[in-house]
């Protein structure tokens, strides 16, 4: 399968291992973002002052961990390693 855009030609098939590569990837920044998400949690339980501070640090970082894996998602949809399907019923 060949993609046709004006800039890139790249074609899909010489890298079958990339599509796994890249669900690895998304499931580890996603683990990442669950991770920071409890830790900011954490943070928040424990009434330390100092920890208000951890709390809007981890919290940053979760937002962080999202947008790169929004632009790796958008990335990877453009490149062709993953597709959308719909749902079967």
């Amino acid at each position: 399968m060949m993609l046709n855009y004006p800039l890139l030609y790249f074609d899909v098939t010489l890298l079958p291992g990339r599509v796994m590569l890249i669900k690895i990837v998304v499931v580890v920044v996603l683990l990442l973002i669950a991770f920071s998400l409890f830790s900011a949690l954490r943070s928040l339980v424990s009434n330390k002052q100092d920890d208000q501070y951890r709390t809007v640090r981890f919290l940053a970082y979760r937002v962080g961990f999202s947008v790169v894996l929004l632009l790796l998602l958008g990335f990877a949809f453009f490149m062709g390693w993953i597709q959308p399907h719909g749902l079967r019923g």
